[in-house]
């Protein structure tokens, strides 16, 4: 299995992702999405999670990390 973003460029987190994007909810909580593309997984798979860890993000984020999850269905 392969999952890349073109998002993460040479390991970085391109800066309209995340907290220097410019499209955020009413709480001020970042809203555009990394996209993510995922290639080759087993043909019985039912879900996937992603988890991302920004270790430099503590002081803003106080240590919360947010998952994303693909759901029962195979997109794959």
């Amino acid at each position: 299995m392969n999952v890349t973003s073109s998002g993460i460029i040479n390991g970085v987190i391109q800066p309209q992702y995340g907290g220097h994007g410019t499209q955020f909810n009413e709480n001020g909580i970042p809203t555009y999405s990394l996209p993510f593309k995922v290639e080759d997984a087993p043909q019985e798979t039912v879900s996937i999670a992603i988890v991302l860890e920004d270790k430099d993000a503590y002081p803003v984020t106080g240590g919360r990390m947010d998952t994303l999850a693909g759901g029962k269905h195979n997109p794959f």
